[in-house]
């Protein structure tokens, strides 16, 4: 496959063409990510223990290190877990805010 995609590059007969194979030659195929319980144990140890950061990360750089922690799953092949819903503390906010609203 490789040697096809030399074989397009030489035979471009522009660089426009040139650039525009190398773009599509770049893309990379999608990949099925791998959910932490598939995982080798180094690899889910090291997943669970930036999921546990995660948890407790609070400050200014939260938002910018939960994005990098996001980045990392994805360049690893590993699936992110889904956010658990905080349905208790949605609902007491909500009253929270009514409360004000009323009052």
């Amino acid at each position: 496959m490789a040697i096809e995609w030399i074989e397009a590059l030489r035979d471009a007969p522009s660089e426009t063409e040139r650039k525009a194979l190398i773009r599509k030659f770049r893309g990379n195929a999608p990949r099925t990510l791998r959910p932490l319980a598939k995982l080798d144990p180094v690899e889910r140890a090291k997943g669970e223990e930036f999921l546990e950061e995660l948890k407790h990360l609070r400050g200014e750089y939260a938002i910018d290190r939960k994005m990098e922690v996001l980045q990392y799953f994805k360049e690893k092949g590993w699936a992110f877990p889904a956010q658990e819903r905080r349905t208790p503390k949605l609902i007491f906010g909500f009253c929270i805010l009514i409360g004000v609203a009323i009052f």
